[in-house]
């Protein structure tokens, strides 16, 4: 999951119709800390990079991310050998930005995990988050620490502990996933949705698309809603495409599609239905 993809508006894109050219891309040569940016479902926020700059690191191949394509040959390995950023290379960098803002007084309302790729896969990952909830705690005290995952390493007990601690919580669950998303290791569905179902005042993020690569027709979203009845998050976001995605196929999916399928959940679920068309 990426944090950039969640700029809209504020950041001098439009709204666009379903099929119309994309040309905004993310650059992967990302920092450890890069922001803040004003993001609609974050407001201003602040993002961590657990990845290397200049490469992907993920155990999903979305069709839609914008960070391109996943190397299926790292996930075989178990991504040994990514020169992942060092814990003295992560609070360096982490206490020398927190710092700064504090005294230029620009105050994030989120410090978001995200960049290039899905944080969890990061080895030392509690001990990444423990340094940046401490350096917040020090310098930004006012920002809520949050995630961005695909959920996928949430069967790791550290990892689910480590999650479940930080104030915000957003997991992506796509209808017609496994088409969609396309796991590039072992990843059973029905395994994770009680695992996910335990993470307190989860956000389920969900992606839709039309046109040769569609998921909002009943095959897909009947399961769909079905998973989300059972995980009975606090808050669901749809969205659509926003960048520029690997596949030059893709399409969004239109105001009226996601406007039908926010009304289907807000009919089933009590918690919070955003769109961010």
């Amino acid at each position: 999951m990426n944090e950039k993809e969640d700029i809209g508006v504020e950041d001098g894109g439009d709204v666009r119709s379903a099929g119309e050219r994309l040309t905004r891309r993310w650059n992967l040569d990302c920092e450890i800390v890069y922001g803040p940016i004003p993001s609609r479902r974050f407001g201003y926020s602040l993002g961590v990079n657990l990845l290397p700059s200049g490469q992907k690191v993920c155990d999903f191949d979305c069709l839609y991310c914008q960070c391109g394509g996943s190397s299926r040959s790292l996930a075989r390995q178990g991504f040994a050998g990514v020169p992942f950023p060092s814990l003295a290379e992560i609070e360096e960098a982490v206490e020398k930005r927190f710092r700064d803002l504090s005294t230029q007084r620009i105050l994030p309302d989120t410090i978001v995990f995200s960049g290039n790729g899905e944080p969890t896969l990061y080895p030392e990952f509690t001990r990444a988050v423990e340094i940046v909830k401490q350096a917040r705690d020090h310098y930004l005290p006012q920002s809520r620490v949050g995630i961005l995952t695909n959920g996928s390493q949430l069967q790791n007990e550290m990892v689910f502990q480590t999650v479940s601690a930080l104030d915000l919580k957003s997991v992506k669950f796509d209808a017609g996933g496994e088409w969609l998303d396309r796991p590039l290791t072992t990843y059973d569905l029905q395994e994770m949705i009680p695992i996910w179902r335990e993470l307190p005042q989860l956000t389920i993020q969900s992606f839709f698309c039309e046109g040769r690569f569609d998921n909002t027709a009943s095959r897909d979203v009947e399961p769909w809603l079905g998973g989300l009845l059972q995980i009975q998050p606090a808050r669901v976001q749809i969205y659509t495409l926003d960048r520029v995605p690997p596949v030059p196929q893709m399409r969004r999916a239109s105001s009226l599609t996601l406007e039908a399928l926010a009304g289907r959940v807000r009919l089933s679920l009590q918690g919070v239905v955003e769109l961010f068309g």
